[in-house]
């Protein structure tokens, strides 16, 4: 299990980056090391943020939380980037809802895929003509996992 820790804003929360062996290397696991992706998830409903981060933990992925757009722009920007997938409430309070973070994401950092999620609006496209996957509320546990790795296996890979 991973230990949550906060960054500079008590809102935001994170596990320890870590490095996991892929199945290939277990007998040698200095060889092969499988990098585990980093999702942001934005939501500010603490019981569903706090869902997501467990399930997403338990697929193997690092997870960095953010209650607001607003904080999870700052984080962003701090760590220039520092996610592989983006995955965030349309609705949230503060200056920057989930639409508004998720274009700021695209013009600044095309390669990081973004997900959208809501109980009310459904796909939306964003003002570089880029449309995220979406993910309507209620949704089935297992979705989040299986959205999270289509969304990686679709996006541009780093440079």
């Amino acid at each position: 299990m991973t230990a949550r820790r906060g960054l500079s804003n008590s809102r935001i929360a994170s596990g320890t980056r870590r490095q996991r062996p892929s199945p290939k290397s277990m007998s040698n696991q200095h060889e092969h090391m499988a990098v585990v992706s980093t999702v942001l998830v934005v939501e500010d409903d603490w019981l569903i943020r706090s869902l997501i981060h467990e399930i997403l933990e338990m697929e193997g992925f690092e997870v960095v939380t953010a209650e607001t757009g607003d904080d999870a722009w700052h984080w962003l920007c701090e760590t220039l980037g520092g996610a592989d997938l983006l995955l965030s409430d349309i609705h949230l309070p503060g200056g920057l809802n989930g639409i508004g973070l998720a274009n700021r994401v695209q013009a600044h950092w095309p390669r990081i895929p973004v997900i959208l999620s809501s109980g009310g609006k459904g796909q939306q496209i964003l003002e570089s003509g880029y449309a995220p996957l979406f993910i309507p509320k209620p949704w089935h546990s297992q979705d989040i996992g299986t959205i999270c790795r289509r969304a990686l296996a679709l996006a541009t890979p780093r440079q």
